[in-house]
């Protein structure tokens, strides 16, 4: 078969075909058609300013697929598959990974078909692969505030303390291995980078009573970082940005316990649930999360060309 292939800035004409038949699977789905047309609008802006890149893929003159890319970051997005008939996925994903455009991108993979086919795909072309699980904790009506472990106090995480902050994070996370091949995780300038965003409220509002780190002696053993996001039908989700533990503190049940600490405190600020992305691979993690009332959502991947 023979295809051919026009950017997103040509095919203007011809994306409301897609986004159309994306908002009919989300409101199958249970979504919401306000807030579809309003996500609709905002990527429709990205593809203009040129957030969005990619290609419409022709059979003749029929629009048959779509594959985007879209930076939240240099080095860490999204990627969008979608073609009408599985027939056309090999040529897709072979024309969107060949022309290189989300090319050192850590990117999660968006797609509207249940099955594995882009997955397996992408996996054959020998990309990076992280498989990830999104978690939800229902809160409850009334905080328990555990009593804080003998010589350590909290501190409040600021633009202030983003050296610290990032070395630890970028140790904790290298042990446990859940970012391995992102960039912006793997080095202290990357890390850096990222927490100044947080700061800025890139990745949303940060909540700042739930954004603390465990201080003994002068040194930081633990932090977290919250940040508020729209998510799952509610405009307000608290979202775990980063919890991470200094490597010399690992162990000791200090995550955890800042953990049910900044529970208590998202029950006290009125928040319906709360949320968070795990690498599935990282099962330590996962089985405190569960011993706390996460539950599991959906699982998706990221990868990294």
């Amino acid at each position: 078969m023979s295809f051919d292939f026009s950017s997103l800035l040509e095919s203007a004409s011809v994306l409301s075909i897609f986004f159309d038949r994306f908002k009919e699977i989300s409101i199958e789905r249970g979504g919401d058609e306000i807030s579809f047309d309003g996500i609709i609008a905002t990527k429709s802006a990205l593809i203009d300013s040129g957030g969005i890149t990619g290609w419409v893929m022709w059979e003749r003159l029929e629009p048959v697929g779509l594959a985007w890319v879209e930076r939240v970051t240099p080095t860490y997005g999204s990627i969008l598959l979608y073609t009408c008939e599985p027939r056309y996925k090999q040529a897709l994903v072979t024309q969107f990974l060949d022309s290189g455009i989300a090319r050192g991108v850590m990117s999660e993979l968006l797609q509207f078909d249940f099955d594995d086919d882009f997955n397996q795909l992408l996996r054959d072309r020998g990309l990076l692969e992280i498989p990830r699980q999104r978690m939800v904790c229902h809160l409850p009506e009334t905080p328990e505030y555990p009593t804080i472990p003998e010589g350590f106090s909290l501190l409040p995480l600021t633009s202030k303390t983003m050296l610290p902050v990032s070395e630890l994070s970028m140790e904790s996370h290298r042990i446990s291995g859940d970012y391995k091949g992102f960039a912006d995780m793997e080095t202290i300038e990357g890390r850096l980078k990222l927490e100044g965003l947080v700061h800025s409220g890139f990745y949303g509002k940060v909540i700042q009573p739930a954004t603390l780190g465990m201080v003994q002696d002068g040194a930081i053993h633990c932090i977290t970082l919250n940040v508020q996001i729209a998510c799952w039908g509610q405009d307000r989700i608290p979202w775990i940005f980063d919890i991470s533990t200094a490597p010399k503190s690992m162990g000791n049940g200090l995550g955890e316990w800042l953990l049910k600490y900044t529970k208590a405190v998202m029950v006290d600020m009125q928040y319906p649930m709360w949320g968070l992305a795990v690498t599935m691979s990282n099962a330590a993690a996962i089985k405190v999360y569960e011993r706390n009332d996460f539950i599991p959502v959906d699982s998706f991947s990221e990868f990294l060309q």
